[in-house]
């Protein structure tokens, strides 16, 4: 469990490390100039957005949206790490697992939507996409260091 422990603590600190770097960089829609956003920011913005952009997604076939779907391994990084913590291994190997295909969904779509109206393009990774996702990586690496539960042993409830 120490492995498993150690390499939560690197996730969890790669994660928060991510959301101080410039996370996405991109092409204006007004002026045309490149700019980049922090992972703070993507975080934040994610939340108003990724809902509409799955719907989006889903329901009108609509592929420039789909790289915003990335946004939801935030919240299946945190049942992830969540599940590790519980030493549950199983279901903590599915959400970090999920957690990794998913973020690598950013790589589907060149343009990101910002609301309703306008749209960042020519998106592409910066380094503090990389450690995020690096960080999903290592909640994978920890949810496989959690020692398998012996089905065999009575005493072992959880």
């Amino acid at each position: 469990m120490t492995n498993s422990l150690l390499s939560f603590g690197l996730s969890l600190c790669l994660f928060l490390f991510s959301l101080w770097l410039p996370a996405i960089g991109y092409t204006d829609p007004m002026s045309e100039l490149p700019g980049a956003k922090t992972g703070l920011v993507v975080l934040e913005e994610g939340m108003l957005v990724a809902p509409v952009a799955l719907w989006k997604t889903i329901t009108l076939d609509e592929v420039e949206s789909a790289g915003m779907i990335a946004w939801f391994a935030n919240p299946v990084l945190l049942l992830a790490w969540m599940l590790i913590l519980s030493g549950w291994r199983r279901p903590a190997l599915i959400a970090s697992r999920a957690a990794f295909f998913l973020s690598l969904l950013f790589f589907v779509s060149g343009d990101l939507p910002l609301d309703h109206t306008q749209t960042m393009r020519n998106t592409h990774g910066s380094f503090g996409f990389y450690v995020w996702v690096m960080s999903m990586a290592a909640a994978w690496y920890a949810a496989s260091k959690i020692p398998p539960k012996d089905r065999a042993d009575p005493t072992n409830v959880a």
